[in-house]
């Protein structure tokens, strides 16, 4: 599932305008490239305002922590990622699986 549809999921889905936005697909598919902010739709739930939050923040780590990774410094990384707290990896696996499988592969195959 990609980032729109994890989005969409969360959104209370009453197409209500109110974001400014013509239908909650639409106001995920803005949130999910970050033009629109998750306070600006005034229906969602606050449990479901933190799993956007915590979703998209972790989205950004990620992907900040992929910037400028060389091949010298991914054995560190990697080595280093295998001692992540299993909370921390679960959420991972479940919110980027395509990661998280290219972070097996890629460790399978660097660390031998």
């Amino acid at each position: 599932m990609d980032m729109q549809n994890r989005i969409f999921e969360l959104l209370p889905k009453t197409d209500c305008q109110k974001c400014g936005q013509g239908t909650c697909l639409v106001f995920a598919s803005e949130l999910a490239g970050r033009q629109v902010s998750i306070q600006e739709c005034p229906d969602v739930s606050e449990e479901a305002r933190r799993m956007l939050s915590q979703l998209l923040e972790a989205e950004r780590d990620v992907l900040s922590a992929l910037r400028g990774l060389t091949l010298e410094n991914a054995k560190k990384t990697l080595s280093s990622a295998v001692m992540l707290p299993v909370r921390g990896l679960s959420l991972l696996i479940v919110t980027f699986p395509f990661l998280a499988l290219a972070w097996l592969m890629f460790a399978w195959l660097f660390m031998k």
